[in-house]
């Protein structure tokens, strides 16, 4: 069964009080591990830096990952 080469996102929370509502989609490779994600908040701007959210949404996508055959 080949990997989703596109995904949808739909990430909601809170941080320090901040709550958050982002959607969007975006593709990737595997082979090359890769991906590319683009977001709109459904809450006007954000009140921190979405810097914050980067290690939540890149290691996310576990098929995007590359690793060693075997």
């Amino acid at each position: 069964m080949p990997l989703p080469a596109t995904h949808d996102l739909h990430i909601s929370g809170s941080i320090n009080g901040h709550e958050f509502d982002l959607e969007g989609s975006g593709k990737g490779n595997a082979k090359e591990g890769y991906q590319e994600l683009h977001l709109k908040s459904n809450r006007g701007d954000l009140s921190f830096s979405p810097w914050i959210l980067v290690p939540n949404i890149g290691y996310g996508y576990y098929q995007y990952l590359p690793s060693p055959g075997g």
